[in-house]
C-alpha cells in the first residue's frame, strides 16, 4: 500500500509539473502574439507616416504622379488590413510573375520617393546584373515592407545617406528558386560590431520576438513568411546585410 501510495504522489507530482509547463508555454506564446500584433500594429503606423510625408511633397511641388503613387501605397496598406480581416495573415501574400529585371523597376519606383521626400540627401538604389529572362513567383508586398522597414531602420539608428538594394539568385532545386539580396549601407556615423552582432540575434528567426526595434522586428516576421534568411556585417561607416528567400520557379 505504501509502494502504491508513492507511485500515486509521484505520478501526481508529474502531473502538475506538466500542467505547469503547459500554462508556461502557454503564457509564452500568448506574449509572442501580443508581440507580433504590436509589431504588425507598427507596421501600418510607419507606413502611413511615410506616406504623410510623400504627400506632403507631392502637394508641395505640384508632383502629380508622385501623388499618384501616394495613393498606390494606400490601396497596398487597405489591401494588408483587409488580408487580416480575412485571414489573419499580417501582410499579403500574393505573388506575382516576374523576370528579376521586373521586380528591379517595381523595387526602385517604391523606393525612389523615400529619397525625393527626405529632410536629408539620401541616396537609394535597386540593382542586378542577373540577365536571365526566367520569371519567379515574386510576393511583391512582402518585399515593398522589406525594403521599407531596412531603409527606415538605418535612417533612424544609422543616419544613412546611401542604401543599393542588389538582387542575384542563389541556390535551385526542381521547383524553386533562392533569391538573395546584398543591402549595401554608407552612414554618416561609425556602425558598431556590437550593434551587428546585436541586430544578427534580434534577427534569429528560431527565437521569440522581443520589445526592441519595430522595424527589425517585423523584418523578421516577413522573412519567416519567406523562409528566409538574414546575416549582417560592418566595417566603420559601411555595412552589408545579406538577405535571402525562396520563391517558387
Amino acid at each position: 500500500k505504501l509502494r502504491r501510495d508513492g507511485a500515486d504522489k509521484k505520478a501526481l507530482v508529474n502531473k502538475n509539473k506538466q500542467s505547469h509547463l503547459w500554462v508556461q508555454d502557454a503564457e509564452e506564446s500568448k506574449d509572442n502574439e501580443k508581440q507580433r500584433l504590436r509589431t504588425t500594429a507598427y507596421n501600418i503606423y510607419s507606413q502611413i507616416s511615410t506616406l504623410q510625408n510623400i504627400t506632403k511633397f507631392a502637394t508641395e511641388t505640384g508632383d502629380i504622379k508622385l501623388l499618384d503613387d501616394s495613393n498606390i501605397r494606400m490601396e497596398d496598406i487597405k489591401c494588408d488590413l483587409l488580408e487580416f480581416i480575412n485571414s489573419g495573415k499580417y501582410v499579403s501574400s500574393k505573388a506575382t510573375k516576374l523576370k528579376i529585371s521586373e521586380l528591379v523597376h517595381i523595387l526602385e519606383n517604391h523606393i525612389r520617393p523615400y529619397a525625393m521626400a527626405s529632410s536629408d540627401v539620401l541616396n537609394l538604389f535597386v540593382t542586378s546584373q542577373e540577365k536571365d529572362t526566367a520569371e519567379f513567383e515574386f510576393p511583391i508586398q512582402y518585399l515593398k515592407l522589406l525594403t521599407h522597414h531596412t531603409i527606415q531602420h538605418n535612417l533612424k539608428k544609422y543616419q544613412t545617406k546611401e542604401l543599393k538594394f542588389d538582387i542575384h539568385k542563389g541556390l535551385k532545386t526542381r521547383s524553386m528558386q533562392q533569391i538573395k539580396i546584398s543591402v549595401f549601407i554608407v552612414s554618416n556615423l561609425d556602425l558598431p560590431e556590437a550593434d551587428v552582432s546585436k541586430l544578427n540575434r534580434e534577427m534569429d528567426k528560431k527565437i521569440d520576438l522581443t520589445p526592441g526595434d519595430n522595424h527589425t522586428s517585423f523584418m523578421r516576421i516577413l522573412l519567416r513568411g519567406m523562409s528566409g534568411s538574414f546575416e549582417a556585417y560592418t566595417m566603420g561607416k559601411t555595412a552589408r546585410y545579406e538577405i535571402s528567400f525562396w520563391v517558387d520557379i
